[in-house]
């Protein structure tokens, strides 16, 4: 199998590798994509990075549309970027832009824009992606005695990681994307404000969270329940609780007399759902235990990323 040349994919092996993969709106034009926006619309960007090539795409699309999710908007576009070595083998660019195109069908999101090609100075393969949704609702202000509730698989993130990031089964990538969950939340009565577990973990989130309100966040231990798989990380040293790479579960900030909604909405969704925190005076730090946090470190785990 000849690599893929230096510069942007056109013609036939453009549609073999990747178009006939994805779900596109319109016949690609000459340089930009159109489409019909309804009200107000949501975007967000990321990129995927340092990951098997399905998983680069399953990621490369959850990742901006969950993003999209979170600010109380329904994904409907993309625009996708596919950016790779010199020579890099088009079977494992056909991965990608498949398991891509896998996710974006399964959610109605169509691809309206993006751009496919090789250069040099990159060693890996990078999913750069824009997602536009349309909004159906929106944040609400916090408020003093908030509760902020913690839904999803907390810590399936890292249980991946430790194990080489080799189960690659679409049962098992699904645990690990607030896409769906975040659109179940968003529609439920009382819940305020939606915030993923990416980069940094449920401390990183916590200190996100509260410098986005202007108020602390008064969290306790006890109240952190981390599933059995995920322990045994925790036994061995590799990464604190409140550190652990976890996207796909996911923070909500909830009005207290709403609490058993959010909850039957995560049991609807087969998820746990556990209440995490206070929400407390003016401020931009939270606190575990009372002991105050103004910044978080790292997790090892996170460095794994990078290593395909």
């Amino acid at each position: 199998m000849v690599g893929l040349g230096i510069g942007k994919l056109e013609g036939a092996r453009l549609h073999r590798y990747v178009l006939r993969h994805l779900p596109i709106s319109e016949a690609p034009s000459l340089d930009a994509g159109c489409f019909v926006a309804r009200g107000r619309t949501a975007v967000a960007h990321d990129l995927a990075v340092g990951l098997p090539p399905k998983a680069l795409g399953f990621f490369g699309f959850h990742y901006a549309a969950s993003d999209v999710a979170q600010a109380f908007a329904l994904p409907r576009y993309v625009a996708l970027g596919l950016y790779m070595p010199v020579g890099y083998d088009p079977r494992l660019l056909s991965a990608i832009s498949s398991s891509f195109g896998l996710e974006a069908r399964a959610h109605g999101v169509k691809v309206v824009a993006g751009h496919t090609g090789c250069y040099g100075g990159l060693s890996s393969p990078v999913v750069s992606t824009t997602a536009i949704g349309e909004k159906y609702g929106r944040p609400k202000v916090v408020r003093n005695e908030d509760v902020v509730m913690l839904a999803g698989h907390y810590g399936e993130e890292a249980v991946w990681l430790s194990q080489g990031c080799r189960d690659l089964s679409l049962r098992r990538l699904r645990r690990m994307t607030p896409l769906n969950l975040s659109l179940r939340l968003g529609r439920t009565k009382g819940v305020r404000l939606l915030h993923d577990l990416a980069e940094g973990g449920l401390a990183m989130a916590l200190l996100e969270v509260a410098r986005h309100v202007g108020r602390q966040l008064q969290a306790e231990s006890k109240e952190l329940e981390v599933p059995g798989r995920a322990k045994d990380i925790l036994f061995r040293g590799a990464v604190p609780d409140w550190w652990m790479p976890s996207f796909g579960a996911v923070l909500a900030i909830v009005d207290p007399h709403f609490e058993d909604e959010v909850r039957l909405a995560c049991r609807e969704m087969g998820v746990p759902c556990a209440r995490l925190a206070a929400v407390g005076r003016p401020g931009r730090g939270f606190s575990i235990d009372g002991a105050k946090l103004t910044k978080v470190r790292r997790s090892g785990l996170d460095f794994l990323y990078g290593r395909f």
